[in-house]
């Protein structure tokens, strides 16, 4: 009677590896003797691991220029560099680096505001300054022909030169500026004041423009 009761309530089963009929309770299966006893372990129904995201930290080119961008930054404030200049002569220089600064506030609207080096700032604000002296010149240019003011520059040149030579007692001086009244003389004169007034244009513009630079980047707690 016992032996028909275990035959009753003994179930068999599958190998889950060789899928041969394994009796109730044996840990290992007969025939491939993989273990039969399994753990389950329950998983939630859609249930699905997301991968972790690993995000770079941005790295900023502080010393990248977009030029696009800079070009008409340095443009707009190359005229007012220019303006300032003929009207109220630049403010003894003043006004040249306000608007390399200029420049710097003007690019960092256009092209966001990521910081900048104080090198990049500088090209930038020589950009602007060159520009501006660009401006001037068409400027003066233009009220010359206009006014007709050539004839009164080289007077005002020639006077200047007179009064030069009559105030040196150096005969060498003497004979070098009676060489600048002659007409190559004076376009000399001419040509060293453009180059002397473009380089105040771009040297002014980028240290104002790098000084505008530097005050706009984020500072770096110690």
């Amino acid at each position: 009677m016992p032996a028909l009761c275990d035959n009753l309530f003994r179930v068999d089963h599958s190998c889950h590896q060789c899928g041969s009929p394994v009796e109730s309770g044996v840990a290992f299966c007969p025939h491939c003797r993989a273990p039969q006893i399994r753990v389950p372990i329950e998983k939630s129904v859609g249930e699905v691991a997301s991968p972790i995201e690993i995000t770079a930290p941005r790295i900023t080119d502080e010393s990248f220029v977009d030029w696009h961008s800079a070009l008409g930054a340095a443009a707009l404030a190359g005229i007012v560099s220019a303006l300032l200049m003929n009207l109220l002569f630049g403010f003894f220089g003043i006004g040249i680096a306000a608007a390399g600064a200029l420049a710097v506030h003007f690019y960092r609207r256009k092209a966001g505001s990521a910081p900048l080096s104080s090198g990049a700032g500088a090209r930038i604000g020589a950009l602007s300054g060159l520009l501006g002296f660009v401006f001037f010149s068409v400027l003066g240019a233009g009220g010359l022909a206009l006014f007709q003011g050539g004839t009164e520059l080289k007077t005002a040149l020639l006077t200047n030169l007179q009064q030069a030579a009559a105030r040196s007692q150096d005969p060498q001086a003497q004979a070098a500026l009676e060489k600048f009244k002659s007409p190559e003389g004076l376009m000399f004169l001419l040509s060293f004041s453009l180059v002397f007034v473009a380089f105040l244009f771009i040297a002014l513009s980028a240290l104002g423009g790098a000084i505008a630079a530097s005050r706009t980047r984020p500072k770096v707690p110690r």
